[in-house]
């Protein structure tokens, strides 16, 4: 999703997956491949969960549920959701597929949110 400098309208545009950068803010739809590792922030379900196929990283095939970010699934539309401002610090890479530390600290918010996660 790229921003229009003179109206500051967020806009969809199509993008190769070498051109995504830290912080880019990424829409997929029903069956999109994942280019990336991504924080969920908002989804089209109600209570903010998602199925997602893992079977490229660990060959399992069965879907694996996850979860939207709870402060910003109310987020769901777009233009929502391009106005969020904050800053994520996480650990750096690692092998491991099924562990996460992290924290998103959103501007206006009173309080961080951990994004850890064990899957």
């Amino acid at each position: 999703v790229a921003t229009s400098e003179e109206e500051h309208v967020p806009q969809t545009v199509k993008m190769r997956w070498k051109d995504l950068m830290v912080g880019s803010i990424v829409r997929l739809h029903n069956d999109d491949l994942v280019p990336a590792d991504m924080i969920l922030l908002s989804t089209s379900e109600p209570d903010g969960s998602c199925y997602i196929e893992t079977s490229s990283l660990d060959g399992e095939t069965n879907l694996k549920v996850r979860q939207a970010v709870d402060d910003t699934q109310l987020n769901q539309n777009i233009s929502e959701v391009c106005k969020l401002e904050g800053s994520v610090t996480c650990e750096p890479p690692k092998v491991s597929l099924y562990n996460f530390v992290g924290t998103l600290r959103l501007k206006g918010h009173p309080r961080p949110t951990s994004l850890d996660a064990r899957c």
